[in-house]
């Protein structure tokens, strides 16, 4: 069936997985989102602090889809939340026959499980599969992108604002709709969710990057196309990168995301002194600090100084960094 489009009359609303915010409301953890909302988190008592941590980590596994997020808030039963997160991800599955004259769908499926497994890494589409061209899979992952299943993240040179004028699309790092349907298809099960320590939960599939870049993603609201960015840097026994990039305030802002309250900041440094930037952003599971660092780093025979501000805020907040900015 073919129709025609009112320009000028439809408009467009980008609608991604709820946050951690809405988790908390749905869970009717109000004491909770009130401290969330507060302008700074100084005040925060060591029992409100880590009682916000522990429902982060909650969220780690039941994630953002409404359905789960409501199963979870009516039966407080994580199997509940799996059944649901394994009906979605069939549901998937099952729908990609409907694309079968555009792309194959042999090779959609491969790369929708591959992406689960290998978030925030650099796509090479010969890792996904040595037996089909790439050309074919690079269709089938643009197409999951389209489908807003992929979320991805572009490299940009960080020449100036706007970002998207330095971007290369051919460097390219995926993550997944969803932080609780990626750690499904990752195979991490209620039983060995609750059985594993808080630190070895962060660490496993980059769920704190996951976390991140579903946030960041819709966190410019819903009438702006999401989009999200990074900066990679490839040489030869020196390579940097930069988790995420931002915009806020007129300035670039390089984000870093750490799943503990500690983890080096080499590239970070590498960034700031290339682009001559003297603020950064970390999220951690620390509560929020500005500090200023001095250090050293080095090029080639040389060392360079470089001293930057480091403002860092905790993992749960950064739905809020507009404000926070």
């Amino acid at each position: 069936m073919e129709y025609s489009m009112p320009v000028g009359r439809v408009e467009y609303l980008y609608l991604g997985p709820m946050t951690f915010f809405e988790f908390l409301a749905a869970l009717q953890e109000d004491a909770l989102l009130e401290t969330c909302k507060m302008k700074s988190d100084s005040e925060i008592s060591h029992d409100m602090f880590n009682r916000l941590i522990e429902r982060y980590r909650e969220f780690l596994f039941i994630g953002g889809m409404p359905e789960a997020v409501l199963t979870y808030s009516e039966t407080k039963s994580g199997l509940a939340v799996e059944r649901v997160h394994r009906s979605i991800i069939e549901t998937y599955i099952e729908d990609f026959s409907k694309y079968k004259k555009r792309v194959n769908t042999e090779h959609l499926e491969m790369v929708f499980n591959y992406i689960s497994t290998h978030i925030g890494q650099k796509v090479k589409y010969s890792n996904i599969s040595r037996e089909n061209q790439s050309r074919e899979l690079k269709k089938a992952f643009h197409l999951l992108i389209k489908a807003r299943v992929i979320l991805p993240a572009y490299h940009s040179s960080c020449t100036g604002i706007p970002l998207k004028a330095s971007v290369d699309t051919n460097i390219v790092k995926p993550y997944f709709l969803d932080v609780g349907l990626m750690h499904y298809q990752c195979g991490l099960t209620w039983n060995d969710f609750v059985s594993l320590r808080t630190q070895e939960l962060f660490t496993i599939g980059a769920a704190s990057e996951q976390f991140a870049a579903q946030h960041l993603m819709y966190g410019s609201g819903q009438a702006k196309k999401p989009e999200l960015y990074y900066w990679l840097r490839e040489k030869k026994s020196t390579n940097a990168e930069v988790d995420f990039i931002i915009t806020a305030a007129g300035r670039i802002w390089p984000i870093e995301i750490k799943s503990g309250k500690s983890g080096t900041l080499k590239s970070l440094h590498q960034f700031l002194y290339q682009k001559k930037l003297g603020k950064a952003v970390r999220f951690n599971l620390d509560k929020s600090s500005n500090v200023i660092v001095n250090t050293s780093l080095k090029n080639g025979v040389s060392m360079d100084h470089i001293t930057f501000k480091l403002l860092s805020f905790p993992i749960f907040l950064i739905e809020k960094l507009a404000d926070l900015l």
